[in-house]
């Protein structure tokens, strides 16, 4: 063999050996991620299962993974992992440092669960409304705990620090709120990342629902209900985020643009995610100085692999039922208890005869 060629075999045994390598870490740290997730829910899981059975089931199995509702015999999915996503009403990035309880730490005006169900490989999204009243853990301003108290779950995340501790608030708030649920993870990201998001991945394209305003008292408009428009980040922004406060349910209506927009961001990201491995490291990129998350490296590379094969549609999009109501002083949502646990049942559960349907 002449020398040349041996120099190509050469280059060629250490580009194969780089690339198995690669691949080698790569699944070693999904390895890695898969187990810091499912082993930390264990007893949270199991809690759920027994009192979610408890409220649900009208059959006799002491299988607390079999529930029988309306005829039918309902098994938990046990290959499922939910992330809370919080949007904050804040265009500043993160502070240095923990801010003292009642000094800004902002709300949650975009709530949002993602459920991936990765023996199924579909993904879905569960849209909780800012208003919807639940049971709020209330600090004093020294950060002292002093009760529990019914308000609108926006309000949760007022009273932490501006970062983990009012993320861990609103995933508690959120958890309580929908029968002891699980969640193994929580990302919030601050409305001021938003254009960065928008523009990272291209621009997302919607169908306006609502016109826009650039100036109210002007009377300019941005962007004008029934246009198809591919949304700049500043489009974007004001699209997910502007609402007329002194207008009755401006939140609710709000919400159907937030859900329009999340769902074509993505889905616009996911067949990018095909094509190119990286996409969301480049959106976590983007919006770093904005986002706080309890996510660890290996569980977001798992997830990321994970939701690459995931199915999603917008049958796979649900928002909490209810009904949104004035307050006393503020605009209040009342769950549906009902429909809302229906909800559960359908995303955390599948009906023995679909089991069936699949294995024929």
């Amino acid at each position: 063999m002449s020398g040349k060629k041996k120099r190509v075999l050469l280059i060629l045994l250490i580009a194969g050996g780089a690339f198995l390598t690669a691949v080698i870490v790569y699944f070693g740290i999904c390895a890695c991620g898969k187990h810091e997730i499912t082993s930390a829910r264990t007893a949270s899981t199991a809690r759920f299962r027994y009192d979610f059975k408890e409220l649900m089931d009208e059959g006799d199995s002491p299988d607390i993974d079999v529930i029988t509702y309306h005829g039918d015999d309902w098994h938990y999915k046990k290959d499922m992992t939910t992330i809370l996503f919080l949007g904050v009403d804040s265009m500043d990035p993160l502070p240095k440092e923990p801010i003292p309880i009642g000094s800004g730490a902002g709300q949650t005006d975009a709530i949002f669960l993602a459920c991936v169900d990765s023996a199924n490989e579909e993904l879905y999204l569960i849209a909780i409304p800012r208003d919807a009243i639940a049971d709020l853990e209330i600090y004093n301003p020294l950060g002292e705990y002093v009760t529990n108290a019914p308000a609108q779950i926006t309000l949760q995340y007022a009273y932490g620090d501006g970062l983990y501790f009012s993320c861990e608030l609103a995933e508690r708030a959120v958890s309580r709120m929908l029968c002891g649920l699980p969640i193994d993870g929580y990302m919030s990201i601050r409305m001021g990342a938003i254009p960065l998001l928008n523009d990272a991945i291209g621009g997302v394209q919607v169908e306006i629902l609502d016109t826009i305003d650039s100036d109210p008292i002007k009377n300019e408009i941005l962007l004008k209900k029934g246009e198809f428009v591919r949304l700049t980040g500043e489009q974007a922004f004001a699209y997910i985020h502007y609402r007329d406060i002194n207008e009755d349910y401006s939140a609710i209506r709000r919400l159907d643009r937030e859900k329009q927009y999340m769902a074509e961001l993505m889905r616009q990201t996911m067949l990018r995610r095909k094509k190119n491995p990286f996409v969301f490291a480049d959106l976590y990129r983007a919006a770093e100085d904005y986002l706080v998350t309890d996510l660890t490296v290996p569980e977001m590379v798992w997830l990321d692999s994970q939701v690459v094969e995931c199915e999603f549609t917008n049958e796979h999009f649900y928002t909490l039922a209810g009904e949104q109501k004035k307050g006393f002083v503020y605009e209040e949502f009342e769950i549906d208890e009902g429909a809302m646990k229906e909800l559960l049942l359908n995303v955390f559960y599948e009906k023995e005869s679909d089991i069936d349907a699949e294995t024929r």
